[in-house]
């Protein structure tokens, strides 16, 4: 009960976690595209992938309260502005851009967008590898049997999934749809 007397509601103690841990993200983010120079944006950009994956990796309590208990608070998906999460979105369109600029990555795509997608498969990456570390539960289907649980990955590896993903796509033939 005395938590209640800092935060008026669990919406309001999973936002603050919220906004610090994004900020010590944020802050490892930075850190970690600091180390490459201003004139690799695509090098940069790597670096923001890999440092993100591996922050889920070495933090999985705080990955699973940031993709999964935050989902659950309609205050959260509804009403909160997320000024943390817009400057993660901000870090990682500027590289974007940056690269963009110098020619280095394709303009096809709007920076802010590219930024969305490529947090949005950050974001199922990280959740798929929370959820492989949950215990198996009752399927759906049929309460009496057990569900599948998915695959447990390399998270950490991912990272060069992604990037691989994000710099040569699927498409072997190299082909402009």
């Amino acid at each position: 009960g005395t938590i209640y007397l800092y935060f008026k509601s669990k919406d309001d103690l999973l936002i603050s976690l919220f906004e610090s841990r994004m900020e010590q993200v944020n802050t490892a983010l930075r850190e970690s595209i600091a180390e490459v120079p201003a004139a690799q944006p695509a090098q940069q950009l790597r670096a923001f992938i890999r440092a993100y994956l591996k922050l889920v990796n070495d933090e999985p309590a705080a990955a699973e309260v940031l993709t999964i208990e935050l989902r659950q608070s309609s205050k959260f998906m509804k009403e909160y502005e997320n000024p943390q999460f817009a400057d993660f979105l901000r870090q990682l369109g500027g590289i974007i851009q940056a690269g963009q600029d110098k020619g280095q990555l394709d303009d096809a795509i709007p920076a802010h967008i590219a930024a969305r997608m490529i947090f949005g498969m950050l974001d199922e990456l990280a959740l798929a590898w929370v959820l492989a570390r949950q215990p198996i539960k009752q399927s759906a289907i049929s309460p009496t049997t057990p569900g599948t649980r998915p695959k447990k990955f390399d998270i950490v590896r991912a990272a060069d999934w992604v990037v691989a993903l994000v710099f040569n796509g699927l498409d072997r033939t190299k082909e402009t749809p």
